[in-house]
């Protein structure tokens, strides 16, 4: 069962579900000095519902919770009210309060549709695009869309060739990469629309625009792709392989992570991705997220650094450590939230964080 076994408000006092003895004290972020680059006002379109935070100011951990099972992602609903937890072999969605779960699942009604191969890749469950219904995906390329309210099949489909990664636009298409690489589109009612070559090794991550036009693909070998309706462009930087990658609402930016702890930056707008490459780690990165409006990007690494870096330059502007519970500080996911200035994360021994401005 995933469950919450410790859960502190830091600045409250308030703990639940079992003994605070082993809990830490708030964290707050080290700034880093502000850079005289800076974007221009003309430099990221920001969207009118994202909210507007200085991520420059320092952050502070104001929860924590302890869950007893370890975790692999983390997503956040479109109204940050619900997050959806994934471990090795189960998905269970909570309030952001992370008491009880509202619902978890490790097998579906469906005899076909297990979440027992969801460990094979970190991101393999996602919320659709109203936040109404959970997507998972399961590695021999089994879909299941889950009811939100509580964690019913609603339905569900095989896809052929096999599936190694998962994405859903907020404004509903499906995309999935097959172990070959190539990108299919699938409707929110598992319609198949169209398929795009994506990149030439099997995928380790996907993710896509708000509007679904906009594809980043990373694949276990180091590849990196850009996928839209009209083109497939390689990006070529890492020397190492890519672990994670992300994309801004607006599909402007996009960022990849990799094994040496290298971070790069991309503007998708021009026909030929321009970069910004930093190094803010000595490990693997564990995880990337733009925030809301797109200005700033949150990344995490295997030893429980969490850095925020200016998105148009790729200046650093603050730091933290996160500390896990048991034989791990790796933290495996870092999400932004989508209507406050709020960031989230795991580790992978099952540590949720909550922080904020």
């Amino acid at each position: 069962m995933l469950r919450v076994l410790r859960h502190t408000w830091f600045g409250l006092g308030v703990c639940v579900l079992g003994s605070c003895a082993r809990t830490q004290p708030p964290v707050r972020a080290q700034p880093v000095p502000e850079t005289a680059a800076g974007p221009s006002p003309s430099a990221i379109e920001t969207s009118l519902t994202a909210p507007r935070c200085d991520f420059s100011k320092p952050l502070r951990v104001v929860g924590r919770w302890v869950t007893e099972t370890p975790l692999e992602n983390l997503e956040i609903a479109a109204d940050d009210q619900k997050l959806l937890l994934q471990s090795v072999n189960r998905i269970a969605v909570f309030s952001t309060q992370l008491g009880k779960p509202e619902w978890e699942v490790s097998r579906f009604s469906d005899p076909r549709v297990a979440v027992s191969e969801l460990s094979m890749n970190g991101r393999m469950s996602a919320w659709s695009g109203n936040g109404n219904e959970v997507v998972c995906l399961q590695t021999h390329g089994i879909f299941a869309v889950l009811d939100a309210k509580n964690g019913a099949v609603t339905r569900s489909r095989t896809a052929a060739g096999g599936t190694r990664a998962l994405a859903v636009a907020p404004s509903g298409p499906i995309m999935s990469a097959s172990y070959t690489g190539s990108v299919s589109f699938w409707t929110a009612s598992l319609k198949m629309i169209d398929v795009r070559p994506g990149i030439s090794e099997e995928p380790r991550e996907l993710v896509v625009s708000d509007d679904g036009k906009r594809v980043l693909a990373c694949g276990k070998r180091g590849e990196l792709a850009l996928v839209t309706a009209e083109s497939n462009t390689k990006m070529a930087g890492h020397k190492t392989d890519v672990r994670s990658v992300a994309v801004s609402a607006d599909g402007r930016w996009g960022a990849s992570g990799d094994a040496s702890g290298v971070v790069i930056l991309w503007d998708l707008a021009p026909t030929v991705p321009s970069a910004h490459q930093t190094r803010p780690f000595k490990r693997s990165v564990g995880s990337l997220s733009f925030t809301a409006d797109g200005k700033w990007l949150a990344a995490v690494d295997w030893s429980g650094n969490l850095v925020v870096l200016r998105t148009a330059d790729g200046s650093e502007v603050q730091r933290a450590t996160l500390r896990g519970e048991q034989y791990s500080t790796a933290l495996v996911a870092v999400r932004a939230c989508h209507a406050h200035c709020c960031l989230m994360a795991a580790s992978d021994d099952g540590v949720v964080f909550r922080l904020e401005l």
